[in-house]
């Protein structure tokens, strides 16, 4: 919601990661989300969310969040000004190299135009 909308592609790509890579299904999902966008509206900064997953992820499973969040920016097919930053503040709170960050975008940048052929 970096960029004030949620478009129907990202929130399907959203959905479709969060399923993918969590195991849950299609309620809690739905419910996950919800949550998420709570939180979201209550939150000052990423350090609140970020802080949690370095105490509870690994290095890998930083880079994979990051990974997810590239993966949803380009789902409506480009990442807008807003969203590069978030992710990229997000990365460096999450102890993601910017070597690594970068390396995440173009990544899920080719995926995408990948399914767009």
């Amino acid at each position: 919601m970096v960029d004030g909308i949620i478009s129907a592609a990202e929130r399907a790509q959203l959905t479709a990661v969060l399923r993918r890579h969590f195991d849950i299904d299609a309620n809690d999902t739905a419910d996950l989300i919800a949550l998420a966008v709570e939180k979201d509206n209550e939150a000052v900064d990423l350090y609140a969310f970020t802080s949690v997953l370095n105490r509870a992820m690994s290095e890998d499973e930083r880079a994979r969040v990051v990974e997810m969040m590239w993966d949803v920016v380009y789902a409506d097919g480009a990442a807008d000004e807003l969203e590069d930053n978030i992710v990229w503040r997000a990365a460096d709170l999450l102890n993601v190299s910017s070597r690594e960050r970068l390396i995440l975008k173009h990544a899920a940048a080719r995926r995408r135009r990948m399914q767009g052929e």
